[in-house]
């Protein structure tokens, strides 16, 4: 081991010599462009690499794109253990490059690579410096210095006078329970408050997944977390529940200049009734003092919604469907958010919402409408009409299998937004539906909105990619693609492949390939066959079926390769068959019986002849089409 060069930041050291990593003292498994990637950063420590940087050093200098280091970059953190939203080494300077946080030492000295070093140079060049120049240099070094500090500043203040002044962020209250194990019960109430001052005419509001990301712990300071939810106001806070008892503690906090503009306390007895009257009560307070802090920034104000906690006078039946709701809104452990579910409504059979919950774990756990899901929507509905999200649903199931009505399903995803124009379920769900109809413009600005209100919604981005490159907007396609990456959710479809091939990003093609399937990869003859059309492409086509055949996943996301191969008979007629219908690259199949079949049969003209052809097509006659 070449132990003179050594490098140690704290818990994590490189041997770059050995080209070995350890965390903790223990080795850590790295490939060569991770290990790459972190030489590179931990020999300049505490100062921006940019992105074109690194793939000088990693890649020397070669044409990679910027997923191809971002994935690089996810590996090597999942590697040490790092969090990219929390970081402990590397820290995303985002669309410019990384930063290693830590300083770095060589055998434990100060690493002559760290910004305290970096000006005293060679010691050769040093020795060679007159003391006749010493002080010049000095006062030029530190009118510099003053510059750039003076310069960050004005930037600084610059960026926060931009924050919109009426906008907060509440992030989810901690929980205090002796147990620590009421965190769902906070995290409900939490997302209570917000969603009625989401609801307050001319407030911006971070969406929950923004603000829920900085859970309790260690979490970054008030200003720090304002910045990057781009908020001027933060409201925390805390929750005990003990016994038949519930103290809940919150506070609003300027984070220009962390005064504490409003803070109580309750202590309540633990009924339902006590709890809407306390969030109801904390969401009017704040208003009341936005409004005197910030004068007229906010709207005439719009009614200050009923919470879920109103559907019921059951605390069984709410504290179920707070359970279910977490696991519901993680998509996880559905099974379990539908038994809470479930039994919220057997504790309170008039719980609207309840029965919502019910219809929504039970469709989403199954992908398909059963009997219960259907049963629990209507209930829900009837029940209560003005369910954002129930009308979603009703949407969505009513249409999945035929007979088809694309009216009444665009109709009720429409009436879900009218009821909650911030629902960014419903706003993915129309706008993936109005693109399966061909309207493109339309549902790129629905997917476009979702990503407003909540930058975090990685699906509506992943949706609002395919669309962009649908439409022929492809640079802005890669723009997604590149987020979707550098926030640890890459795509794993085929739908850039052709376009990355347009651009000769062998790494780009290669890391597409390789993201189709986890257990067998795409035989060699199909591969070879996409990068030469010269070749045999009848083999390719019948190697591509039986590969299909034998694998488990979702067909969607090769169906561009399908597609290219012309194998038109591989796409059933179905509602999970829309994937490729509008993509540019394969406008012969637009000329296809195989498509003229799919429209007829799905009765997607009979919507047109209805409500508009998409730009993309138009009548002919009185019951023919031409796309």
């Amino acid at each position: 081991m070449g132990s003179n060069s050594r490098l140690s930041a704290g818990s994590l050291a490189i041997d770059p010599d050995d080209e070995r990593a350890f965390l903790n003292g223990e080795p850590v498994k790295l490939g060569p462009k991770s290990f790459a990637l972190l030489k590179a950063l931990m020999t300049s420590p505490e100062r921006l690499i940019t992105k074109e940087e690194l793939i000088e050093k990693v890649w020397d200098g070669r044409a990679v794109s910027d997923a191809v280091l971002t994935t690089a970059m996810r590996e090597l953190r999942r590697a040490i253990g790092d969090d990219a939203r929390e970081p402990a080494f590397i820290e995303t300077v985002h669309g410019r490059g990384y930063r290693f946080l830590k300083p770095v030492s060589v055998d434990g000295a100060a690493s002559a690579t760290s910004p305290s070093r970096a000006i005293e140079g060679d010691a050769g060049v040093r020795s060679a410096l007159s003391a006749r120049y010493a002080l010049p240099a000095i006062a030029i070094t530190l009118a510099v210095g003053f510059f750039i500090f003076w310069l960050l500043i004005d930037r600084t203040a610059q960026k926060t006078a931009e924050i919109n002044p009426a906008s907060i962020a509440v992030l989810p209250f901690d929980d205090l329970s002796a147990e620590k194990d009421q965190a769902y019960f906070s995290d409900g109430l939490t997302e209570e408050i917000l969603n009625v001052l989401a609801r307050v005419d001319g407030l911006a509001v971070a969406s929950r997944t923004s603000a829920f990301a900085y859970s309790a712990g260690d979490r970054p300071s008030i200003r720090q977390i304002a910045q990057a939810l781009q908020v001027r106001h933060i409201l925390e806070g805390s929750v005990r529940k003990a016994g038949d008892r519930v103290r809940i503690t919150a506070q609003l906090i300027d984070a220009n200049t962390d005064a504490h503009l409003w803070s109580e306390t309750y202590d309540r007895e633990l009924t339902v009734k006590d709890l809407f009257s306390v969030q109801e009560d904390i969401a009017t307070k704040i208003v009341a003092e936005l409004e005197h802090e910030i004068g007229d920034a906010l709207g005439d104000g719009a009614p200050l919604l009923a919470s879920a906690a109103a559907g019921t006078t059951n605390l069984s039946a709410y504290d179920s469907y707070l359970r279910g709701r977490e696991l519901f809104i993680a998509r996880r452990n559905l099974g379990d958010a539908l038994d809470f579910a479930r039994h919220s409504v057997e504790a309170d059979p008039a719980f609207a919402r309840g029965w919502e919950l019910v219809a929504g774990a039970a469709f989403v756990r199954s992908g398909d409408p059963s009997a219960e899901a259907q049963n629990a929507v209507a209930t829900a509905l009837q029940l209560d009409d003005n369910l954002s999200l129930a009308h979603a649903l009703k949407g969505v199931m009513g249409n999945i299998h035929p007979p088809y009505d694309w009216s009444a399903a665009v109709g009720e995803l429409e009436r879900a937004v009218s009821l909650d124009p911030k629902n960014t379920t419903a706003l993915l769900w129309l706008g993936v539906e109005l693109r399966k109809l061909g309207y493109l413009d339309r549902a790129e600005v629905l997917f476009s909105r979702c990503l407003e209100i909540d930058p975090n919604y990685h699906r509506c981005r992943l949706h609002r990619m395919w669309t962009e490159h649908m439409k022929r907007e492809t640079d802005a396609a890669f723009k997604d693609y590149d987020a979707l990456v550098e926030n640890g959710t890459p795509p794993d479809d085929a739908v850039l492949l052709f376009a990355a091939q347009r651009r000769n990003d062998v790494a780009l093609i290669t890391t597409i390939l390789n993201s189709l399937s986890s257990q067998t990869p795409l035989p060699k003859s199909v591969v070879t066959a996409l990068k030469n059309p010269r070749q045999n492409q009848a083999a390719a086509g019948k190697a591509l079926e039986q590969w299909l055949a034998s694998e488990k996943f979702n067909r969607r996301d090769v169906y561009p390769i399908i597609y290219a191969f012309g194998r038109y008979d591989l796409i059933p007629v179905s509602q999970g068959s829309f994937f490729g219908l509008w993509l540019p690259e394969f406008a012969d199949y637009r000329q296809s019986d195989h498509f003229r079949n799919f429209i007829s049969t799905m009765r997607i003209d009979a919507y047109w002849r209805e409500h508009g052809f998409p730009p993309q097509c138009r009548p002919v006659g009185a019951e023919d089409f031409a796309c």
